[in-house]
């Protein structure tokens, strides 16, 4: 199987669509193939990876597609490339409100690929570690590899939270701070589509990225 990572959440709305094109823009102007897909039927965020890489995503969806058919177009898809998951709603929301079918968990199992967990962190403290250990015992051993906290309100903000989250073990990937350039506007159902707004150029991502994320550590 492929190599490739997936970005999930703790619930909607937390920034995974940005995380996602974030990173997808940092890796195309270091000159890197990349391959980006989202969990789901969702038509809206994969127009946002495309204008990010310069690539069409592609959606994966269980109920749609099943595990195997999944396996067959990553592996198709993905080969030479680093491939990118953005996942839907939280972590291990899916079909089932008892497991974790139809969720980014289980696609993380069905494909073997380490979770980078993107967290809402506005106005957090040291409850977020708390939140954070929840994942980590329900995700399993070494599953979630790593997070990026979204929403910080400054260094001292940030410096605070990596002090709390540091006895966890978890990586810190990278701290966002709210940017206009990162709120895209929302509807019921998610963001609006690409085309409706004005939305940063790839190089214009990639800057960010390479200011706040540890592009390096993914």
């Amino acid at each position: 199987m492929s190599q490739g990572l997936i970005l999930g959440g703790m619930h909607s709305s937390d920034g995974k669509t940005v995380v996602t094109c974030l990173l997808l823009a940092a890796l195309k102007m270091r000159g890197l193939p990349v391959q980006p897909f989202k969990l789901g039927p969702d038509f809206i965020d994969p127009g946002y990876h495309r204008r990010a890489a310069g690539t069409p995503s592609y959606n994966l969806d269980f109920w749609l597609m099943g595990a195997e058919e999944i396996q067959d177009l990553v592996r198709t898809l993905a080969v030479h490339k680093i491939a990118l998951v953005e996942g839907v709603m939280g972590l291990f929301d899916g079909s089932d409100p008892r497991s974790d079918r139809g969720s980014t968990m289980e696609l993380a199992r069905l494909l073997s690929w380490p979770v980078v967990l993107v967290v809402p962190a506005a106005k957090s403290g040291r409850s977020l570690s708390a939140a954070l250990k929840g994942f980590m015992l329900e995700a399993g051993a070494q599953r979630i590899s790593g997070v990026v906290l979204n929403g910080v309100s400054g260094r001292s903000h940030s410096e605070y939270l990596r002090e709390a989250i540091e006895p966890l073990g978890m990586k810190v990937l990278g701290t966002i701070p709210p940017k206009e350039e990162l709120r895209w506007p929302e509807r019921y159902l998610g963001l609006q589509a690409v085309v409706e707004g004005n939305f940063p150029t790839a190089e214009e991502l990639a800057l960010i990225a390479e200011d706040y994320l540890d592009v390096n550590e993914f």
